[in-house]
C-alpha cells in the first residue's frame, strides 16, 4: 500500500495541493479578485522587485527633499544617526514594519502631534532643546559651592580640581567644556561612576562626597532628559520620513498592480472575514476544499493564523 501511495497521488483526479500560506492566499485572491477589491491581474513583489522599488523610492525622495527643507532635515538627521545602516536599509525596514506605522498614523495625524505626546510622556517642555537643557544644568550646578580636600589620592584631587575649575569658568567656557565635565561622573560606557572618591577620602570628607554625589545625580538626570529629547527628535523625523516612504510604496504598487507578501495575508484575511461577499467566497471555497493540514503551525504569526 505504501508503494502505491505516490503513484495514486500523481494520477489522482484531485491531487493534493501543497502550498505555503502565502501561495494559498495568492490562490484565493486570484480566484476572487473582484470580491477582494484588487486588480485581477495583480503580480507579487519578489525580493528582486522589492529592491528595485526601494531604489526608486530612495532616488525620488532625495530629489524631492531638495525642495522640502523638513524632508531634507529628516533624511539627514536619520542617516547621520544610523552610522552602520544605509538609507536603503532604513527604507526597507520601514516598509517591512509598515503595519506598525499605520497604527501610529491612525492615532496621531501629524509628526508634531506625536512629538508633543512624547514630550508630555518624558516631561519635556515644549521649548526644550539640547542648548536649553545644558543651560538648566549649568544654572543648577552654580548653586553648589567649591570643594577643598587635601592629602588624598591623585584621582580624588583631580576630580575636585576639575570641578572647581569648571565652577570658576564663565558660561561660554562651561558650555564648551560640558561634555568633558559630564564624563568625570560617568564611565566610558555612559553609566554613573560607582566610586567618585576613594574610601579613605569619602570617610574624611563626607560632606564634600555628598555634594559630588548630588552633582552626579543632576548629571544623570540631564543625560536622561537629553536621551529623551533625542528620542523625540528622532521619532519626529522618522514619522515624517516613514509617511513619505509608505505613501510612495503604496502608490507604486497601485500604479503597476503589485501586491507584496504582507498584502497577500492581509487582503486574503480581509476577504474571508470583513468583505460583504465573504459568505459567497467561503461557500465557493468549501466546495473545492475537503481538508486542510497545517504543518509547522508553531512558526506562524497572529496574522497568519
Amino acid at each position: 500500500q505504501a508503494k502505491e501511495l505516490y503513484s495514486k497521488k500523481l494520477t489522482a483526479l484531485n491531487p493534493l495541493k501543497i502550498q505555503t500560506i502565502h501561495s494559498f492566499c495568492q490562490y484565493i485572491l486570484q480566484k476572487f479578485p473582484i470580491e477582494a477589491g484588487i486588480n485581477p491581474g495583480f503580480k507579487v513583489v519578489d525580493e528582486f522587485k522589492a529592491n528595485e522599488i526601494i531604489t526608486d523610492i530612495r532616488r525620488n525622495l532625495i530629489a524631492k527633499s531638495h525642495n522640502q527643507n523638513l524632508l531634507f532635515t529628516a533624511i539627514e538627521f536619520i542617516t547621520s544617526n544610523l552610522h552602520d545602516t544605509s538609507f536603503f536599509a532604513v527604507i526597507k525596514s520601514i516598509i517591512a514594519e509598515r503595519n506598525k506605522f499605520y497604527n501610529l498614523f491612525a492615532t496621531y495625524n501629524t509628526a508634531d502631534e506625536y512629538s508633543q505626546h512624547l514630550r508630555n510622556k518624558y516631561q519635556l517642555n515644549q521649548y526644550d532643546y539640547e542648548s536649553e537643557l545644558i543651560h538648566k544644568l549649568i544654572n543648577k550646578l552654580a548653586n553648589y559651592p567649591k570643594l577643598y580636600i587635601k592629602n588624598c589620592k591623585n584621582t580624588d584631587q583631580d576630580l575636585v580640581t576639575a570641578y572647581n575649575n569648571f565652577q570658576s569658568s564663565n558660561t561660554a567656557e562651561k558650555i564648551a567644556n560640558i561634555e568633558h565635565f559630564i564624563n568625570l561622573f560617568q564611565t566610558q560606557k555612559l553609566v554613573p561612576r560607582k566610586m567618585l572618591l576613594s574610601k579613605k577620602t569619602r570617610e574624611e570628607y563626607n560632606n564634600e562626597y555628598k555634594i559630588l554625589h548630588k552633582i552626579q545625580d543632576d548629571i544623570i538626570s540631564f543625560c536622561e532628559q537629553r536621551k529623551s529629547l533625542n528620542l523625540v527628535f528622532f521619532t519626529r523625523y522618522l514619522f515624517i520620513l516613514s509617511r513619505e516612504i509608505i505613501t510612495a510604496y503604496e502608490k507604486y504598487k497601485a500604479l503597476y498592480g503589485y501586491l507584496d507578501y504582507d498584502d497577500l495575508i492581509f487582503k486574503a484575511s480581509n476577504l474571508l472575514t470583513n468583505m460583504e461577499s465573504r459568505e459567497w467566497v467561503l461557500y465557493k471555497l468549501d466546495g473545492g476544499i475537503e481538508h486542510i493540514l497545517v504543518d509547522e503551525a508553531q512558526d506562524t504569526s497572529n496574522e497568519l493564523w
